[in-house]
């Protein structure tokens, strides 16, 4: 499947029809590589969503979805500081479609139908370490991130190959930095230990060079069949 070019037409809409959440579905597959389908958030909740205060919003190349938002009411507070907001739990575009902008769009059109609503605060989270997303939360929305909370959705299930970096000289780091490599043992004992207890395996080691040139190494961790 080609990717598309920037020049194609998009259309950004608000979906609110059975086929358009089933095509969310598949988009979700698509992106997230979830092969749990414990991870999908399924058509019949999205549709009762939309129809009450949520907002799926859909980036189509024709009549096929290739891209989305979604989010529903939510609050923040208790009692007398109670307030509503649009708590925005979903942002995924197909890798074919990722043309320059496009998800900064989505999460626009999605403030857009959520002031419409008369909501004036929007939350969401996205994980720290994905650099795409953090240029694109902080650096193009302009979000402020408060909050740092540890495995927000617990265990997910988003894919069947997991790459776990590991010092490409332990012995030369020990003796630069002892502090740090023991910061490494404490941190990849505690990936691997949770990826083997979650039925992982580690099936390859590979070594690769950065943009710097400086040398990488990781272990490739896959579910057997």
């Amino acid at each position: 499947m080609r990717a598309m070019s920037e020049s194609e037409s998009i259309e950004i809409r608000l979906c609110k029809a059975w086929d358009e959440c089933v095509q969310c579905e598949q988009v979700q597959r698509e992106v997230w590589n979830m092969p749990d389908f414990r991870d999908v958030v399924p058509a019949s909740f999205l549709i009762t969503a939309a129809k009450n205060g949520g907002l799926l919003v859909g980036a189509f190349q024709g009549a096929r979805m290739v891209g989305f938002a979604f989010g529903v009411l939510g609050s923040e507070g208790t009692g007398e500081t109670r307030r509503l907001k649009h708590t925005s739990h979903m942002l995924g575009v197909l890798p074919t479609a990722r043309v320059k902008g496009l998800g900064a769009q989505l999460k626009w059109r999605q403030r857009e139908e959520a002031l419409k609503q008369g909501l004036d605060l929007m939350t969401w989270t996205y994980d720290p370490l994905q650099a795409v997303n953090a240029y694109l939360n902080i650096g193009r929305l302009g979000a402020l991130a408060r909050r740092y909370t540890r495995d927000a959705y617990g265990e997910m299930t988003d894919g069947e190959i997991l790459c776990v970096e590991i010092p490409a000289d332990l012995n030369a780091l020990k003796a630069e930095d002892r502090a740090l490599a023991a910061a490494w043992r404490e941190h990849t004992r505690s990936t691997f230990e949770r990826a083997f207890a979650a039925g992982y395996a580690a099936t390859d080691a590979v070594r690769t060079r950065d943009a710097a040139g400086r040398l990488r190494v990781y272990y490739v961790l896959s579910k057997p069949d």
